[in-house]
């Protein structure tokens, strides 16, 4: 449940992004991007290669943005046909490999944040968007309703097949299909020997390489609109922020942002954005870090070494995990 291409913005000018001086007898590098409106999002990729290889380079980034469209096909649940939304209407499916990958991961992030991560809450998220739209907040009973409206072991399977095992059960894997997606066609990429490259899911990153010789470098944005908080080195791997800074509505002068928290069935506050880091999975990541907090999400990390979170307050104050150093405006991982 990232927040979009605001959240984490990749900064290509030459004023932002690190100078990087090559030498007369290098081999000249060319940068390919393609764009394409999937996943409810923008997604971007962005592709450095060889200037003999733009054509192949291309070709590759619109492979991946195909094979990106086909996932999107199998795991919206805004579209009744997929396997996810043919599941919420109660049928039982014989779903792909990949969904079946995606549920997976959903149901480890799941367990390993206890609960704070739950993609079988989607009739819960559901009645939030309907709530956000009409600027009316849900009934405390209705909540309670939905909250229990759920569960991992309600995911059933018979011969092969899944089904949802309580009516108006729904998934919504809202929180991890970016991230799969972005991941995908990373490895997409990597497998068309295009090691140099950055897949943006609508604020869900996997990347991989370099840019241009250079480090990646993101913008980290102040949740509140103050400008930029950090610039973060980027190392091969997934990065996704999870934040209130786009959607949210405001009811007697509280916010409500769109990250339900599953455990309590409303929106979770105390920070307003997290930026995670991992080797793969920080999509889930960050959703879950943000429903935790700090504390407790300092806790969830201690047990991933490999991984990392930028929690950000309201007012801006900014927090590092463990394994990161901030040198100025610049946030890298020290370790």
């Amino acid at each position: 449940m990232s927040v979009g291409l605001a959240g984490v913005a990749l900064l290509t000018g030459l004023g932002l992004a690190a100078r990087h001086v090559r030498s007369a007898t290098a081999t000249p590098r060319q940068r390919v991007r393609v764009a394409r409106a999937l996943m409810g999002t923008e997604v971007e990729v962005v592709v450095w290669s060889a200037a003999g290889r733009a054509s192949a380079a291309r070709a590759a980034a619109e492979a991946a943005l195909d094979d990106i469209a086909r996932l999107e096909g199998l795991l919206s649940d805004y579209r009744a046909d997929s396997e996810i939304g043919r599941l919420g209407r109660g049928e039982t499916v014989l779903v792909s490999a990949d969904t079946r990958a995606v549920l997976a991961e959903a149901r480890s992030w799941s367990e390993r944040s206890g609960g704070a991560f739950d993609a079988t809450r989607g009739a819960l998220y559901q009645r939030w968007r309907a709530a956000r739209a009409a600027g009316q907040l849900p009934a405390p009973g209705e909540l309670s309703a939905l909250v229990a409206l759920g569960g991992w072991d309600e995911v059933r399977e018979e011969a092969g097949r899944l089904r949802l095992g309580r009516p108006g059960m729904r998934l919504d894997l809202g929180g991890v299909a970016k991230g799969f997606a972005a991941e995908r066609a990373s490895a997409l990429l990597l497998e068309r020997s295009f090691p140099d490259h950055l897949v943006d899911c609508g604020g869900d990153l996997a990347v991989a390489g370099s840019r241009d010789g250079a480090p990646w470098r993101l913008a980290i944005p102040d949740p509140r609109g103050r400008g930029v908080v950090a610039t973060l080195l980027v190392r091969p791997g997934t990065v996704a922020t999870s934040g209130d800074a786009q959607r949210f509505f405001e009811v007697g002068g509280v916010r409500y942002g769109h990250i339900i928290d599953p455990r309590t069935g409303w929106p979770a506050r105390g920070t307003a954005s997290v930026t995670a880091l991992a080797p793969e999975g920080a999509d889930a990541l960050a959703t879950a870090l943000y429903v935790l907090g700090p504390e407790r999400g300092l806790a969830l990390l201690a047990g991933l070494p490999e991984a990392h979170a930028i929690f950000v307050a309201a007012d801006g104050a900014v927090r590092l995990s463990p394994g990161l150093r901030r040198r100025g405006a610049v946030i890298e991982v020290a370790r």
